[in-house]
C-alpha cells in the first residue's frame, strides 16, 4: 500500500477540519461534514483504486487525526494541559457530539475508499 496514498488521505482529513472559519459550533460541524462529502480520492490521487476490504486508512487512525486536529481549532477549544482541551467559555459542546461527528466523517471516509 502506497505511502502517499496514506498521506494524500490524511492530508484530506485534516484540511476539511482547518478550514473551518466559522465561531459557530454547529455551522462549523456542518462545514466540516460537507468538506468531507467533497474530498474527491480518484482526483487527489493519482491512479487511485478503490480498496474492497482492507482501507487505505484505518477507522482508528482515522479518528485519531480528527480528534487532533479538532481539538485545534482555537476558536472552540483550548488546551488545559498537555494533550488536553475543554471547550471555550460560551460553547456547549459535549464529548458526544465531537464523537457524533467523527464517527459521520469515518464512515463518509470509508466509504470514499471503498469507491462510493
Amino acid at each position: 500500500m502506497s505511502l502517499n496514498i496514506k498521506k494524500s488521505i490524511i492530508n484530506s482529513i485534516i484540511n476539511s477540519i482547518i478550514k473551518i472559519r466559522t465561531n459557530d459550533w454547529n455551522e462549523a460541524k456542518q462545514q466540516i461534514i460537507n468538506n468531507f462529502n467533497n474530498i474527491n480520492l480518484y482526483n487527489l490521487i493519482d491512479n487511485y483504486e478503490p480498496c474492497n476490504k482492507k482501507l487505505y486508512i484505518t477507522r482508528p487512525k482515522m479518528r485519531e487525526t480528527m480528534i487532533i486536529f479538532i481539538n485545534s481549532l482555537n476558536q472552540f477549544f483550548k488546551q488545559v494541559s498537555y494533550d488536553s482541551y475543554k471547550a471555550r467559555d460560551g460553547y456547549n459542546i459535549k464529548l458526544e457530539d465531537i464523537s457524533e461527528l467523527i464517527e459521520i466523517c469515518v464512515k463518509i471516509m470509508v466509504i470514499k475508499q471503498q469507491g462510493g
